[in-house]
């Protein structure tokens, strides 16, 4: 009994932990040094996504890990650009 219920522990962390992913520290960093390349169209938004995924954690045994997701990047940087406009 105790056996299962560890293994459902484990099996709801790691569903919880790729629900719940966003970007890390790394990725801001990277999305954060690309957004005057960003402003001026010297590279994509699609160009900045690939380097700042590269940083993904992968945890162990995929517990833990925190991948970004499309829709979570434009988000943070939809969020960089109003504050770099203001």
């Amino acid at each position: 009994m105790l056996k299962i219920l560890f293994i459902l522990l484990i099996f709801f962390i790691f569903l919880n932990s790729k629900s719940f992913s966003e970007v890390n520290d790394k990725q801001k960093k990277v999305i954060e040094n690309q957004l005057f390349l960003l402003h001026e169209g010297m590279i994509t938004p699609g160009d900045v996504f690939k380097k700042a995924k590269i940083f993904d954690t992968t945890g162990l045994l995929g517990i833990g890990a925190d991948r970004m997701k499309e829709r979570e990047f434009n988000k943070y940087l939809e969020n960089k650009i109003k504050n770099l406009e203001n």
